[in-house]
Order: structure tokens, then C-alpha cells, then sequence
């Protein structure tokens, strides 16, 4: 290897390595659409607008319902991340598991001649921003949607949409690797 392909290599490994810590500070999160949960009570929200303070941890908000939880996240962040996102994990499956049961009642009472569809509400469960995974309420709560290879995407905010139509290959891809889990 000559000398100048030698530096070459040592600059890209440099820049890998040192140019992180350099990057930009993050971006102010959006606010979330609909209700939200405080992390260290499970207390839900009714606008994000509304919780007393916000908290950062490996890059996600945390949303806090007074200032009592303030100090209890900032000490035990790990603790609370986690149990914040477990409960959002139970609301998301309790919501699926209802929708499920109300497309079972629909499909037993069906004429059992009559070809069985998905019904919207069972189209709607476990909706999901195509771009960050933020859950989103319902169809009719999502801030956009877009088709890409015959499939409907939704959006938190306008924002990911136009994130989105950026690059859907590659969003779509991320998206349908979230919902497959």
C-alpha cells in the first residue's frame, strides 16, 4: 500500500471515529399527537402540551405528568425509559387484542356465504409513524399517509411524511421490519 492511500485509510478511520462527537446537538422533539403517558407514573396525558416537563433518553422523549417525576427519571433514567416504554408495549397490545376480538364478533355473525374482509378498525390497530414508530391513535388521528408497493402508510406529523417520500424504499422497509416483530 503506498504512503498516500495508507493516509487515505487513516483519515476515514479518523473522521469514523472522531466526527461523532462533533455532531450537530439533537433537534427539539415534536410534540406527540393525542395522549400521552408520564414515564415514571403511567399517568396518561391528555396533551403533550400539557405535561409538566420532557426528558431525554437515548434520544427518545419521556413525557413527566408533575415535578415530582422530574427528579425520579433524571436519577433512575434507565429504570424509567424502559418501564415508560413496557406500558406503551401493554396499551399497543391491549388495543390489537380488542380490535381482534371485535373483527372475530364481526366474522362469527357474517353470512357464512359471504367472503370475510378486513374490517377498517382491524386495519387501524397497532398504527405506527412509518418514520419514527410512534404509535398513532387511529386513521383518522394520523397527520398523513402515503402508499408505496400497494401498502398504506401513516405519519405522525407532516413532517415524516415528507421524510418519508424522501426515501419510502427505505422507510417502508424499516416500517414493515417493525410492525413484522
Amino acid at each position: 500500500m503506498n504512503a498516500s492511500r495508507s493516509y487515505s485509510v487513516l483519515a476515514a478511520l479518523a473522521a469514523a471515529f472522531v466526527l461523532p462527537s462533533y455532531a450537530a446537538p439533537a433537534k427539539k422533539a415534536k410534540a406527540a399527537a393525542g395522549p400521552v403517558y408520564c414515564a415514571v407514573t403511567g399517568e396518561e396525558i391528555a396533551d403533550a402540551k400539557q405535561a409538566s416537563a420532557t426528558a431525554t433518553y437515548n434520544n427518545k422523549t419521556y413525557y413527566l405528568c408533575c415535578a415530582g417525576c422530574e427528579p425520579a427519571f433524571k436519577k433512575e433514567p434507565a429504570k424509567f425509559s424502559k418501564l415508560s416504554d413496557l406500558r406503551g408495549e401493554i396499551r399497543t397490545t391491549e388495543a390489537k387484542l380488542k380490535a381482534l376480538k371485535a373483527e372475530m364478533a364481526r366474522v362469527e355473525k357474517a353470512d357464512a356465504s359471504a367472503p370475510a374482509t378486513a374490517a377498517p378498525a382491524a386495519q387501524a390497530v397497532g398504527l405506527q409513524c412509518a418514520v419514527t414508530g410512534e404509535a398513532i391513535a387511529s386513521v383518522d388521528k394520523a397527520a398523513g399517509k402515503a402508499e408505496h408497493n400497494n401498502k398504506t402508510y401513516y405519519f405522525c406529523c407532516g413532517g415524516c411524511k415528507a421524510k418519508f417520500a424522501s426515501d419510502p424504499a427505505k422507510f417502508a422497509s424499516a416500517a414493515d421490519a417493525r410492525t413484522a416483530r
